[in-house]
């Protein structure tokens, strides 16, 4: 269900622009903040999300090793680097999506950062409580 959550998370919109010059309104999902590198201003904010990109894949590739009955230290330690990365990088898309719904009346959230958000604390649960850990496994 966490790696469900995640994929979605990538692909599913964050939030929608209506306030451009045309008809449309523009949906904007996790790729749309990569754009950011062209800008010197926005290249720490594209950083930041090309990080929680990789922290999202990482944390889709990683967490099935925790479904064996024997986990190394390495590997362990691997999927705690990867699941704490995307915590961070969840309450940091967090809070730049609320300021900029709350900035701008003419942005509506989308359900990409409640997924993410299920996704990331899913994927906690997993991996630092054992107890849940055999629940997921079945």
């Amino acid at each position: 269900m966490a790696e469900v959550a995640l994929v979605l998370s990538l692909f599913i919109p964050y939030y929608t622009d209506a306030n451009l010059r045309s008809d449309d309104p523009e949906s904007v999902n996790l790729f749309f903040f990569l754009t950011g590198f062209s800008d010197p201003d926005n290249a720490i904010i594209a950083l930041a999300f090309l990080l929680l990109i990789l922290a999202i894949v990482g944390s889709i590739c990683t967490l099935p090793i925790l479904t064996g009955e024997r986990v190394s230290t390495k590997a362990g330690n691997t999927v705690v680097t990867f699941v704490t990365l995307l915590l961070l990088g969840t309450a940091g898309a967090w809070l730049l999506i609320a300021m900029t719904i709350l900035g701008e009346n003419e942005r509506s959230m989308e359900p990409a950062a409640p997924l993410l958000a299920v996704g990331a604390l899913l994927a906690a649960m997993i991996t630092f409580l054992p107890a849940y850990r055999s629940i997921w496994a079945r």
